[in-house]
């Protein structure tokens, strides 16, 4: 089921819970890269990085997220 929540009021509000939600989800797609196309279908908004605002789980050069996601 597609979500119904406008993108612009969705769980990035709540950053703290994002960062949470987008760092469990950034290590599985790590191991297994199809889990973008599952995230994509239901939010595309949890594939864009909070730290940097980049989609699909691509980074800019020196994102602390990224960073953090290379140690796990």
């Amino acid at each position: 089921m597609k979500c119904k929540i406008d993108c612009n009021k969705c769980l990035r509000d709540n950053l703290d819970l994002f960062r949470q939600a987008y760092m469990v989800i950034a290590t599985l797609e790590r191991k297994n890269p199809n889990i973008i196309k599952i995230v994509n279908a239901y939010c595309p908004n949890l594939s864009v990085c909070p730290e940097c605002q980049i989609d699909d789980f691509v980074h800019m050069e020196g994102c602390k997220i990224d960073k953090e996601l290379e140690v796990k």
